[in-house]
C-alpha cells in the first residue's frame, strides 16, 4: 500500500500478510524488520516511521 487517507478520528492499526522477501549471496546468519513510515498533514504535521521487531531469516 502506498498510503491510505484516513478520514475519522480513531485508532488504526498496521498489519503485514503474506510478504515475500528473497535474499541472494547470504553467508550467514541473517536478520530483517519491517517498517511503516506515518505521516500526518493537518494543522500539525508528523512524519514518523515506526520498526517492527527484527526476525531470523536464515
Amino acid at each position: 500500500m502506498a498510503g491510505k487517507d484516513i478520514k475519522k478520528n480513531g485508532k488504526y492499526a498496521v498489519q503485514y500478510q503474506d510478504t515475500q522477501i528473497e535474499i541472494q549471496n547470504c553467508g550467514g546468519y541473517a536478520q530483517a524488520r519491517s517498517y511503516t513510515v506515518v505521516e500526518i498533514v493537518g494543522n500539525d504535521y508528523s512524519k514518523t516511521t515506526l520498526y517492527g521487531q527484527p526476525f531470523s531469516i536464515g
